[in-house]
């Protein structure tokens, strides 16, 4: 129909019908409403339109001409956020986000392997060596792995901070955008969308080895502090002189 309505009024359910449409066709002059009504009155139901818009067309005059849209925009609701909100660069950008949030793991998990696997290594020499091995030998794979945890600490927490203020925010969106989307069908398209993105599990188990490693760092400054606090002590009163020799 070419009628210009008021923007999301409540007969049309999406506003005016240029809005987001483009005239297709322009039906000769003999065809009019009365025609259309009569020739699809099979599927210009009630039941297929609802009662308000069918209703709205049978008693329009029916010397008014007919005119052929082809809609460019998924029927939405009446607020402006909804009318402007668009499927694809939420989806795109949500998408985007994703692979940050895997390229992080990724690194996370290389660098706490490789770390790890070097601190064994350091480990395993330094228990062979035993009596021989030096305090400042000791002290230096003491430091390493607090950096390791330092550093693996503070990737987690980039990692779980995006993933709450970016990730889950844009994810947010599909479900705004499925609140606002009033056909049923393009309603359940974001509604997967947005159930086949969660990563509850992975935030919760960043947020868990976050915690994990905050606490060891805490457990290793301490004891770091108390061991260098003792030894400095023992120094004073004459028990250290050297890192290899102690007497009495």
């Amino acid at each position: 129909m070419n009628e210009a309505r008021a923007d999301c009024n409540a007969l049309t359910g999406f506003g005016k019908d240029t809005d987001y449409s483009t005239l297709i066709n322009q039906a000769s002059v003999d065809r009019n409403v009365v025609d259309f009504m009569n020739d699809n009155d099979d599927v210009f139901t009630d039941t297929t339109v609802g009662t308000t818009l069918a209703g709205l067309y049978e008693a329009l005059d029916g010397d008014r001409n007919m005119y052929l849209y082809g809609r460019s925009q998924i029927e939405t609701t009446c607020s402006h956020e909804c009318r402007t909100w668009l499927m694809g660069p939420r989806a795109t950008a949500l998408l985007t986000q994703m692979n940050e949030c895997y390229s992080d793991v990724k690194v996370i998990l290389y660098l706490a392997t490789f770390g790890s696997g070097i601190g064994l290594i350091v480990m395993f020499f330094l228990v062979r060596k035993r009596n021989s091995a030096t305090q400042k030998q000791y002290l230096y794979f003491y430091i390493y792995c607090m950096v390791v945890l330092i550093i693996v600490s503070i990737l987690l927490c980039y990692l779980v901070a995006d993933m709450k203020k970016i990730y889950n925010v844009k994810r947010e969106e599909l479900k705004f955008g499925a609140n606002c989307i009033t056909n049923a069908n393009w309603k359940a398209l974001p509604n997967k969308m947005y159930k086949d993105t969660n990563m509850d599990s992975e935030h919760s188990w960043a947020t868990a080895w976050l915690t994990f490693t905050v606490i060891m760092i805490v457990v290793c400054g301490v004891a770091l502090y108390f061991i260098s606090t003792g030894l400095d002590n023992l120094k004073k009163k004459g028990w250290v002189q050297t890192d290899r020799d102690m007497y009495a």
